[in-house]
């Protein structure tokens, strides 16, 4: 049947009262057409809601080694009332937290290796503002590279409101560690200076801070032995929440 021979019986159909032929006619002619357009009408729309619905992240950090399970709604509640207190909109805003990443020095190496290239990712990305986890895991990416030196944050009068709580590291370690890389001869020391000891370093450098006074975070890590600490990671796209973020875990301003 030629297209004219089919229009011509849809308005005989149509003149006739025949809805049913009307649509039988649509149907077998128009199928294809209507099946895409209705495809495309349908993801503008959804484009288009979710565009509408999306929240503005105002601030990306990882809390490394939380390994409570539980605690998805205390990191929840937490990042609401951080938001909140800055007279945001937490309809138009929010906070993401990855609380996936796990790093141990006697742990699983595939779990490490993820730690290590996803951080890197997201670092040298900037879509990551801050980390949060134990010294001894921090202490790993401190040397790494992945944090500013605190003196590039923070004033030098909040860095004398953080002094008790500034965490090191030491670049003479760091450059024995480098020249070991390229030169198999030279052994570096095996241990990191303790960071929490400047004063036991060659050159140190601020890069964390320890929040073992952050009574916000102890419900989240219940686990934790070791101290609790946080840095801005280099590349932050938001340097200046994340302070604000630091001021609201430490309660120090």
């Amino acid at each position: 049947m030629t297209f004219r021979e089919k229009l011509r019986k849809i308005r005989e159909a149509v003149k006739e009262g025949k809805g049913g032929a009307v649509f039988e006619y649509f149907y077998d002619y128009y199928k294809f057409e209507a099946f895409v357009i209705i495809a495309v009408l349908y993801f503008i729309g959804n484009l288009t809601y979710t565009k509408l619905t999306e929240k503005e992240i105002v601030l990306a950090g990882a809390l490394l080694n939380q390994y409570n399970i539980l605690a998805e709604d205390l990191v929840l509640d937490m990042g609401n009332d951080f938001l909140t207190e800055q007279g945001l909109d937490l309809k138009e805003h929010k906070v993401e937290f990855n609380t996936s990443l796990r790093y141990a020095h006697s742990g699983d190496s595939s779990y490490n290796d993820a730690a290590i290239q996803g951080l890197a990712a997201q670092c040298s990305g900037g879509t990551i503002d801050f980390i949060t986890g134990d010294m001894e895991a921090m202490t790993i990416f401190a040397y790494g590279e992945y944090f500013y030196d605190l003196r590039e944050v923070l004033s030098e009068e909040e860095m004398k409101l953080f002094e008790p709580y500034i965490l090191y590291v030491d670049l003479d370690y760091q450059s024995q560690v480098e020249v070991a890389l390229v030169t198999p001869e030279v052994i570096p020391t095996m241990v990191p200076p303790d960071m929490r000891y400047p004063d036991k370093m060659v050159e140190p450098i601020p890069v964390l801070i320890d929040l073992r006074d952050s009574s916000l975070l102890s419900d989240i890590y219940i686990d934790l032995v070791d101290v609790l600490c946080f840095g801005f990671t280099v590349n932050a796209p938001d340097l200046e929440m994340a302070k604000e973020f630091l001021f609201y875990l430490t309660e120090i301003k």
